[in-house]
């Protein structure tokens, strides 16, 4: 069973509100008494106007434009376990209800997408339903947009939807509210999504759906969105618990610290799980239980062992289960239940040993049950409970033996006819006469049983005379008019054919009457009116040739009475009404000459009753109504004076009955329908209020029942959708009365005082007084004195012919005046110090409190934010919002022009900041040339470009980059220099001449000038650049003796020897000796290495050349555009070196201090031993003396081998320094760190 009351739809329904829908009044069962008519409790309802009824027997035939028959409930109905008839107490909501709940007091929770009246006002989506069936006025959710799912704990009502507003307060899809008030509390998870379904577990909600955030967490950038969610029900925030899977859910339950989930999915923490699957709460770990469901899980309820699910499904384990299945809680086993529905099923709910089920299906096995079925859980058979709703049913919500369900439907106990239909009127059963349906219903395409509307009905014996605007009648054409069959409801072959509409027939012994728009009928050419022969349907002789519509027949023993819209019969005036002799048919000279439309006619024995939209009649003023002398047309002294038109009258017990669309007979209010006095004309009894016109009256005076018809859909208070039906008896002394006091809804302060208007059902005045509120009375006048709830009632005491009426209270609620406020300057720029919009209010000056995105501080920075400004006085309230924009500021650079650079020159000092002060970026666009330290260093000849910006930050907008280019000269030459004369005796060439050079000049590439003369010293020195990072290999060609020296920075004293020659070599020839040849030596693009050359001449030839193999194969004598002038200037690298005051230190090779593997790509292990205990630092540094980790730092244990790791990382390629620091001595090892 599921914990706590927690009830909601699938994902189906959100698909299933995209099927049209009708919206229709919730139909009450009460009764209405009143002096003369009682409403009768059988009176079914149709779904569209009525416009004609005929009584024969205890059958009632009606004619309109209706589809169906049975219970108009609205989308909303009380059901029982017992029985299937709806509760018609229960009140009305106009839309879709998808979730009910109990509120454990004998009322009800509704959500949906539907309004509600209540307290005089319009509320959505949410009501609560009080045990006595009324709305409760203090529940005041108002959400803003649908309500998909309810659990009631304790005081609180969790809710989710698509709403983003509900209970007076922000809140996106997902809110707690007070149960009583319906106001939002402070609990605000504030999912980003729709959420699919909610489940409640001691003090945590689960919530379902697909959120990038909820509850304070937030989807982890590159995975999976969260899909289920556990929030603490204290503060709303998620905890750590979450499922990963690759769907949705859509369905949960709870059985003890299991959670069952259901949805579509195939995948959950790393297991397969098809579409079903349950977790354990306590450890957080899935189950066993993995049944394997081919498609969407949409409703999950358990009892004992027992785990029924609902969806789209048709197998489960292989096991043909359509739709519905129940399985073992713990192996998940299908069981032999398969009730087999023929369509998805979207909820389901338990109750002792039946199972509720509903969904789009129309079938349980082989039983029709459209959309709703009880199920046995021993058999799976169907249980005989058939409530026959008309559309989609939503959810079911059990409690006790009440069972609610909710959906898009309109009626219960659904009876389709088509325009035509037949009931009991002792039973309010419909009857199975189905014109053309033999017996079953048949669709035909684009024809229908019967097409268009019946205006009007009439019985003689066994057949029904039919006319009004249609094609097929009774399965067979008919145009306009026909008969059919009383008993079976085919059509007879009487088949007059009208070419126009049919208002009006009369049914005279072997004579039928037809009025109406034609000008052919029955095989002839008749002009609005005509007699139709009853065998053949051939019209007869009589042929009056009138001008226009007839709408009204009625006929005696000697007189046929037409009304209508005509002027003329033939070539005499006659002013919509005129009289025919039956016998002979010619026209009378009674002519009453109306000066409007007639629609109906009623006769006494001396009286001619007309109804319409005429003022003059009869030679005098009446007003929509008449009493006409048969014999002369005169208009009598009988005079109700209705104040609009009269549709239908009918004579009964003495009264005439009038209905129509006027709301004043004399000076009594009525609605729409009266009970006429015959002999003064005056309205007698208590009337029933109709909401909208009555279009047809029928009296029958074996049973005293009036039948009435029209558009109405309320009579008073009781809910009467297009038909009703009403004892009526002569009046009673001391009758009750009722008050229909209409509301006044919500009103402002300063405003006129309020007319309270209100009519008692006796014609008797109504007294008013205030009963709590600020406001003062006089009279019917109402004046409010401050803002508030003002409760007003009604009443009337009553005299010697009317009891007193019970008592009738409206609620206004009273607000404050209305307060105007207009911002303006929503717009500025950024500058620095607090801005804000400027207002005005209406009325003028009155206060305002600015708020931004919720705040009163005043913004500084640029940005956009949410401003309300609030008017809230003790007279006056009002707001206005808008979107305070502080746009960022343009901001220029100012870039001096960059003057030409020389290779191995002076670097570029590069300006530091922008005009605002904020850093400007520089990046090379084009040309060698390297940025480092705020200077622009050339490194090649050519041309350069770099470009200059500033991206701007929360208050500037970005620069547009500035492109400055320049001119790189090449350098004029590296240096060769030459000592002469040097002694035989003077041989190592490691060791140069103390004294300056002899001669100095200038070459152009590492190859020095040959043949020079003997006995010389020569060195060539220069700084290398290299075009690429990667591996070199250095090659040295000489005669005599020399050697190739590499540093791995531009600081001399770091050079080490990488080749050298003992023996003379042929110029051009690198690979006689392998010392001629350095090993691959990594370096890297935009540094600067020194590097020289020494050689040693003897006599005869002399050669010097250094050559290298690049790292992509190709050898060269290393040319100048790679060379630059060696200057015994630091560069800024080796006074940044310099600076860091890294001692340097020559490497010393010690067997207790090494590192393997060296060159290293991944990691390198740096391990040592002492003698002695020793405090110890052990640090990382680049070859440039920048200190990368301290790997060690404190005291080192005597004859132990300490081993530390460091790891590549995002550390680039190169040659690093490791530094050992043992009792005030420091160890450098260099390492290569090449991937």
């Amino acid at each position: 069973m599921r914990l706590h009351y927690a009830y909601g739809t699938s994902y189906c329904v959100t698909k299933m509100k995209k099927h049209l829908s009708f919206l229709w009044l919730f139909l009450l069962a009460t009764i209405i008494s009143s002096s003369g008519q009682t409403l009768k409790p059988k009176s079914i309802d149709t779904d569209g106007i009525v416009y004609s009824m005929a009584q024969s027997g205890d059958t009632v035939f009606l004619g309109g434009s209706f589809s169906m028959l049975g219970f108009n409930i609205g989308p909303a109905a009380l059901l029982s376990t017992t029985s299937d008839v709806p509760d018609r107490t229960f009140p009305i909501v106009e839309g879709f209800v998808y979730v009910s709940i109990p509120d454990g007091s004998g009322g009800w929770y509704l959500g949906g997408s539907f309004s509600y009246e209540v307290a005089g006002e319009t509320r959505s989506s949410l009501a609560h339903v009080l045990p006595n069936h009324t709305f409760d006025p203090g529940f005041d959710a108002q959400p803003d947009r649908d309500v998909q799912k309810l659990i009631l704990s304790g005081s609180t009502l969790y809710t989710s939807g698509s709403f983003t507003q509900i209970g007076g307060e922000n809140r996106n899809y997902l809110a707690a509210l007070s149960a009583s008030t319906g106001k939002a509390t402070t609990w605000a998870p504030q999912p980003d999504n729709y959420v699919a379904d909610i489940e409640l577990y001691e003090s945590t909600l689960f919530v379902s759906g697909s959120f990038a955030q909820i509850g304070g967490k937030t989807q982890i950038e590159g995975q999976n969105r969260i899909i289920i969610a556990a929030l603490s029900t204290s503060t709303g925030k998620a905890t750590e618990w979450t499922l990963q899977l690759d769907g949705g859910i859509s369905a949960m339950a709870l059985d003890g610290n299991i959670l069952y989930l259901g949805g579509g999915f195939t995948q959950m923490e790393g297991q397969n799980r098809q579409n079903l699957a349950a977790v354990d709460l306590l450890s957080g770990a899935l189950t066993p239980f993995a049944p394997k469901v081919d498609n969407y899980v949409n409703d999950l309820s358990i009892s004992g062992a027992t785990l029924y699910a609902a969806g789209d499904f048709s197998r489960i384990n292989g096991i043909l289960r359509p739709f519905l299945a129940a399985m073992n809680t713990t192996t998940g086993q299908v069981s032999s239940w398969n009730p087999h529905p023929n369509g998805p099923v979207y909820q389901v709910a338990l109750s002792g040993t039946t199972l509720y089920a509903v969904g789009n299906f129309d079938r349980i096995g082989s039983h029709r049950r459209p959309y709703v079925a009880a199920i046995s859980l021993s058999t799976g058979q169907i249980v005989n409970w058939t409530p026959e709703p008309n559309f989609f049913v939503y959810s079911v919500t059990v409690w006790g033996n009440a069972v609610l369900v909710g959906g898009s439907f309109t009626f219960l106990k659904t009876t389709y006819r088509d325009n035509l239909a037949a009931y009991s009127a002792s039973t309010g059963k419909v009857l199975s006469w189905k014109p053309g349906a033999y017996g079953t219903y048949i669709y035909i395409p684009f024809k229908p049983p019967i097409t268009g509307r019946v205006n009007v009905v009439r019985v003689q014996g066994s057949t029904v005379y039919v006319g009004g605007d249609f094609h097929y009648l009774g399965g067979q054409p008919r145009l306009n008019i026909g008969a059919l069959s009383r008993t079976s409801g085919l059509a007879t072959p009487w088949d007059p054919g009208a070419n126009g509409k049919v208002f009006a027939l009369e049914v005279d012994g072997a004579t039928i009457y037809a009025g109406g728009t034609f000008t052919r009928i029955g095989g002839k050419s008749r002009h609005y009116v005509a007699a139709l022969e009853n065998t053949s349907g051939t019209a007869s002789p009589w042929n009056p040739i009138l001008d226009n519509t007839v709408h009204a027949l009625a006929v005696n023993n000697s007189t046929i009475f037409v009304g209508g819209s005509f002027t003329k019969v033939g070539q005499q005036d006659r002013g919509s009404l005129a009289a025919f002799k039956k016998t002979g048919g010619f026209l009378l000279s009674w002519n009453p000459l109306a000066n409007g439309r007639v629609y109906a006619l009623a006769l006494d024995s001396s009286l001619v009753y007309a109804g319409g939209s005429f003022t003059q009649v009869g030679g005098q003023n009446r007003s929509y109504v008449a009493a006409l002398e048969m014999k002369k047309g005169l208009a009598t002294v009988w005079n109700p004076n209705l104040n609009d038109t009269v549709f239908a009258l009918m004579q009964g017990q003495g009264y005439l009955f009038a209905g129509g669309s006027f709301s004043r007979a004399g000076e009594q209010p009525v609605s729409n329908f009266a009970m006429l006095d015959t002999s003064m004309g005056a309205a007698v009894g208590n009337y029933p209020q109709f909401n909208k016109p009555v279009h047809a009256l029928h009296y029958h005076s074996a049973s005293s029942t009036l039948h009435t018809g029209g558009q109405f859909t309320f009579i008073g208070d009781a809910a009467r959708s297009y038909l009703a039906s009403f004892n009526v008896s002569p009046n009673q002394s001391a009758s009750d009365q009722v008050i229909t006091f209409h509301p006044k809804g919500d009103r402002t302060l300063l405003e006129d005082p309020v007319t309270l208007e209100a009519t008692a059902s006796s014609g008797l005045p109504v007294l008013f007084s205030v009963v709590s509120g600020p406001a003062t009375i006089l009279g019917n006048l109402l004046t409010f004195t401050s803002a508030g709830t003002v409760v007003v009632q009604a009443s009337q005491p009553g005299n010697k012919n009317f009891n007193p009426a019970p008592v009738v209270v409206r609620s206004i609620v009273v607000r404050k005046a209305k307060a105007t406020i207009q911002l303006d300057k929503m717009t500025t720029l950024y500058n620095g110090s607090v801005q804000a919009p400027t207002f005005t209010t209406s009325p003028a000056n009155l206060p305002v409190t600015l708020t931004f995105d919720g705040s009163t501080t005043l913004p500084v920075n640029a940005g956009g934010y949410e401003v309300v400004a609030t008017v809230n006085t003790a007279t006056y309230q009002g707001s206005a919002s808008g979107f305070f924009v502080i746009r960022k500021v343009r901001q220029q650079l100012r870039v001096p022009t960059i003057p030409d650079l020389t290779v191995g020159g002076t670097p570029y000092k590069i300006p530091p900041t922008a005009a605002n002060g904020l850093p400007v970026l520089v990046e090379v666009i084009s040309g060698q040339v390297k940025i480092e330290n705020g200077f622009l260093i050339p490194i090649g000849p050519g041309g350069g470009c770099i470009a200059f910006s500033q991206p701007g930050d929360a208050n500037y907008l970005p620069s547009g980059k500035i492109q400055r280019c320049f001119t790189i000269h090449p350098a004029e030459g590296i240096t060769h220099e030459v000592w002469a004369s040097i002694p035989s005796s003077l041989v190592d060439i490691h060791q140069l001449p103390s004294t300056p050079p002899t001669s100095t000049s200038t070459i152009t590439s590492f190859m020095a000038p040959s043949n020079l003369g003997d006995n010389y010293f020569a060195r060539v020195r220069a700084y290398l650049l290299v075009p690429i990072s990667g591996e070199y290999r250095f090659h040295l060609t000489a005669d005599d003796r020399a050697e190739v020296r590499l540093s791995p920075d531009e600081d001399p004293s770091k050079m080490a020897r990488i080749a050298y020659l003992r023996r003379a070599t042929k110029a051009g020839r690198y690979h006689d000796f392998a010392s001629q040849q350095s090993e691959l030596i990594y370096l890297e693009a935009g540094r600067r290495y020194y590097i020289e050359a020494v050689m040693r001449e003897f006599r005869f030839k002399d050669h010097l050349s250094v050559a290298w193999t690049k790292p992509n194969g190709t050898m060269e004598v290393i040319p100048g555009a790679n060379l630059i002038p060696f200057t015994s200037t630091p560069s800024l690298e080796v006074m940044a070196a310099a600076a860091r005051q890294i001692p340097p230190v020559p490497e010393v090779f010690l067997d207790n201090f090494t590192a393997s593997p060296n060159p290293f790509s991944d990691k390198v292990t740096i391990s040592f031993s002492l003698a002695n205990d020793e405090e110890v630092r052990l640090e990382m540094y680049t070859f440039q003396g920048q200190l990368v980790k301290t790997l060690h730092v404190g005291k080192a244990e005597a004859g132990k081998v300490n081993r530390y790791e460091f790891e590549s990382g995002l550390h680039a390629n190169g040659v690093y320094i490791c530094r050992i620091t043992v009792a005030g001595k420091s160890i450098l090892k260099r390492l290569l760190l090449h991937r």
